[in-house]
């Protein structure tokens, strides 16, 4: 407790060496009570710190797990996708597959008229009689 409760002088006029000694008293009452508090705050921020480290940790642990889940993912993505190269590849292939087709077509078309005309002559030699 400070002097301040301990020695009253009454109704006297308060004393230099009165004002001295409370102005003291009230320097150490003030510093006990800020070393008390700041010992307190800093206890508090120290736990809450912790836990926020703890929060931290488990978080980071979080992301770098779903980090490696992602890349595994887009390593697989990258595997089976299909991509502009392919579809070049494909539609060359479409493209040669297709004139080959058409090329076909066509030699079809020759013959089928070949056959036609084939056709036509025999049965005009079987008309005639034989000699």
């Amino acid at each position: 407790m400070s002097e301040m409760g301990k020695k009253t002088n009454g109704d006297k006029p308060a004393m230099q060496s009165d004002l001295v000694a409370l102005r003291k008293a009230t320097r150490a009452d003030m510093q006990a009570m800020l070393d008390s508090g700041l010992a307190e705050t800093k206890t508090l921020l120290r736990s809450e710190m912790d836990g926020m480290k703890k929060e931290l940790k488990s978080d980071i642990a979080r992301v770098a797990i779903g980090l490696v889940k992602t890349q595994s993912d887009l390593r697989e993505v990258k595997e089976n996708m299909f991509t502009k190269s392919d579809a070049r590849v494909i539609v060359g292939s479409i493209d040669k597959l297709t004139q080959g087709l058409a090329s076909y077509e066509y030699r079809l078309a020759v013959r089928k008229h070949q056959l036609n005309d084939h056709e036509r002559r025999i049965r005009i030699l079987e008309r005639k009689p034989q000699a």
